[in-house]
């Protein structure tokens, strides 16, 4: 310690600027502020289109708390347009976005086409949840329908593929899909109510066309698939025996796929990843 000197350098972004999914637009928030805040940078964050008012919400608290002038600012708008000029604009030194992977690529090609500012990416995977033979079969049901149904399946790591062991694979898929049909759906303010809307018509078409694309590829539909009700974005939980889709849907549906053994799961698993990657 007598002859060694310690230096601790901080570099300060002028102006880092994160981007936002919409279906988690307040729990995304906390880490993402106070990261920048300890170390005494400001920064601008950018809503989702969908969910504007949560973030102008949580601003207009922290200003009244006593947070200084520009510390946090916010910009609400759509992606195309106020998305892609914070991304190119020259005086943004660093971007963080968390989405989808097809926007997170548009994010990477526009902030390396102006100043070349880093980028951090948060985007969707393709989960899967293994069901060994050894299993307690009624709690991995309980345990499955959660990975894949909390949110309404607006979640970047949903467990929406579920591998099971041949042995177990029957008695797994019919307690999983009674449990997927007594889930209740509707207003998620009214009481005993476990499953609301999707966040926008586009999202809701696009899971119905994904159940769609895999009942025409031979895919067996164990319950729901359809909407429920003939106004709002609710949509009936919905089970497949075989792969849905290679990537991800961000929705309440989920394929069910049978092994015989861990080298035969893992061989599906793989299979599996490489139709995301082909996609």
């Amino acid at each position: 310690m007598d002859h060694t000197m310690y230096k601790f350098c901080t570099n300060q972004l002028v102006l880092p600027v994160k981007l936002f999914l919409g279906t988690f637009p307040f729990s995304c928030l906390p880490g993402k502020l106070v990261q920048h805040w300890h170390v005494g940078t400001r920064l601008c964050l950018k809503t989702a289109e969908q969910t504007p008012l949560t973030g102008l919400y949580v601003a207009k608290l922290f200003h009244e708390a006593g947070l200084p002038p520009g510390v946090l600012n916010v910009v609400s708008g759509y992606g195309p347009t106020a998305g892609a000029a914070l991304a190119s604009h020259m005086d943004v030194d660093k971007l963080a976005f968390i989405g989808s992977t097809d926007t997170g690529k548009i994010v990477l090609k526009l902030a390396a086409r102006s100043n070349l500012k880093p980028v951090t990416l948060e985007l969707g995977g393709k989960s899967p949840f293994i069901i060994c033979e050894d299993a307690n079969i009624n709690k991995a049901v309980e345990m499955a329908h959660f990975a894949l149904f909390f949110n309404q399946g607006q979640c970047c790591c949903a467990g929406s593929c579920t591998f099971v062991y041949e042995s177990v694979y029957d008695e797994f898929l019919e307690k999983a899909k009674a449990r997927a049909i007594r889930r209740t759906v509707g207003d998620p303010f009214k009481k005993g109510i476990e499953q609301g809307p999707q966040i926008d018509s586009e999202q809701f078409e696009k899971v119905l066309r994904y159940i769609r694309s895999s009942i025409d590829s031979n895919a067996t539909l164990e319950c729901g698939g359809e909407r429920l009700g003939s106004k709002d974005l609710y949509e009936y939980v919905s089970a497949s025996d075989e792969p849905l889709y290679p990537d991800d849907n961000s929705g309440p549906s989920c394929s069910e796929v049978e092994g015989n053994d861990a080298e035969h799961l893992e061989e599906k698993i793989l299979k599996q990843l490489e139709k995301k990657k082909d996609a």
